[in-house]
C-alpha cells in the first residue's frame, strides 16, 4: 500500500507540501507551488503542481491535482540565470570606476 510520500524527495518535504497545500484548499483556495519531486526512476525532477477542491462539498475531502513536469524549463531557467550573471560581470568590466 502506497501513498503519494514516496513521490516527494523526503517525508519532510511531504509533510510541509500537505500542510500548506491543504490551507488553501479548505479556504476553497487553488494552490500552486513549484518543487522537486522524485521520479519513478529515482531521479528528481521539477513539478507544478495545481490543486483546488472540487465544486462539491469539501467536507468530503475531495481535490483535484494536476502535476506538470517543468524540469526542462528549470534547466533552462538556470541557464539564463548563469547568462546573465556572466553579462553582468562583463558589463560591471567595462564601466568606468
Amino acid at each position: 500500500n502506497q501513498t503519494t510520500a514516496m513521490l516527494y524527495p523526503s517525508q519532510e518535504a511531504y509533510d510541509d507540501f500537505g500542510r500548506r497545500a491543504y490551507l488553501e484548499i479548505i479556504a476553497r483556495k487553488r494552490f500552486v507551488a513549484e518543487l522537486p519531486m522524485r521520479h519513478r526512476d529515482g531521479s528528481l525532477i521539477w513539478m507544478r503542481i495545481s490543486g483546488q477542491a472540487t465544486p462539491n462539498d469539501y467536507s468530503a475531502g475531495d481535490s483535484i491535482w494536476v502535476l506538470e513536469d517543468i524540469t526542462e524549463q528549470k534547466k533552462q531557467e538556470a541557464e539564463l540565470e548563469g547568462y546573465f550573471h556572466q553579462l553582468c560581470r562583463l558589463c560591471n568590466a567595462w564601466l568606468p570606476g
